[in-house]
């Protein structure tokens, strides 16, 4: 695993619940009409995380947890 892949999960690994499997995970961009920010991706053998990261590759933020029941409706 490359440099990227390992800041992304110590990012994301403040928000896994206890046992829970981190599986993978990847940087995206989410825009909306006047900004954009990076975003870490993360799959779980439980549900999708979304952690806003910093230039650094640092969490911002609090994250958002999509469980598979929400993820066909999530935005």
């Amino acid at each position: 695993m490359g440099e990227l892949g390992v800041k992304l999960r110590e990012a994301v690994s403040g928000s896994l619940d206890a046992g829970e499997e981190l599986r993978g995970v990847l940087i995206a961009t989410q825009s909306s009409a006047f900004k954009g920010r990076a975003v870490a991706l993360a799959t779980t053998d439980r549900r999708l995380i979304v952690q806003g990261v910093t230039r650094r590759l640092e969490a911002d933020g609090p994250a958002m947890s999509i469980p598979p029941e929400r993820l066909a409706e999530a935005r």
